[in-house]
C-alpha cells in the first residue's frame, strides 16, 4: 500500500465521467487523505473523534466522503460524523457537522 500523493484531474474527473475502474482508486485516495488528516489531529482531539469512516461510493456519487467521528453506538439510529472531508467535481471540503 502506497502512501498518499496528492490529489490530480483524474481524481476530479471521476464525479464527471464516472469510469467504474477508477472508483477503487479514488476511495483509496480518500482514505488515505483522511487518515494523513486524522494523524496530524492532537492527540485529546483524536481521543474524543476516534473513529474513521469513508462513505460507499453510490453508483452516481455527486461526492465520495471520509468522515471522523466520536465512538458510536453501532445501534444507534442517530449514528453521525462529526467531520467529513468531501471531495467532489469542483473541489476538496472539509466540514463539521
Amino acid at each position: 500500500m502506497s502512501d498518499f500523493k496528492g490529489f490530480d484531474n483524474d481524481d476530479f474527473d471521476y464525479f464527471i465521467n464516472q469510469i467504474d475502474d477508477y472508483k477503487p482508486i479514488i476511495k483509496d485516495k480518500i482514505e488515505k487523505f483522511g487518515c494523513k488528516v486524522f494523524g496530524e489531529l492532537k492527540d485529546e482531539i483524536k481521543s474524543i473523534y476516534s473513529e474513521k469512516y469513508t462513505g460507499n461510493i453510490p453508483k452516481s456519487p455527486e461526492a465520495i466522503w471520509f468522515g471522523i467521528r466520536k465512538d458510536q453506538d453501532k445501534n444507534d439510529a442517530f449514528r453521525h460524523c462529526n467531520f467529513t472531508i468531501n471531495i467532489n467535481s469542483d473541489m476538496i471540503s472539509l466540514m463539521q457537522l
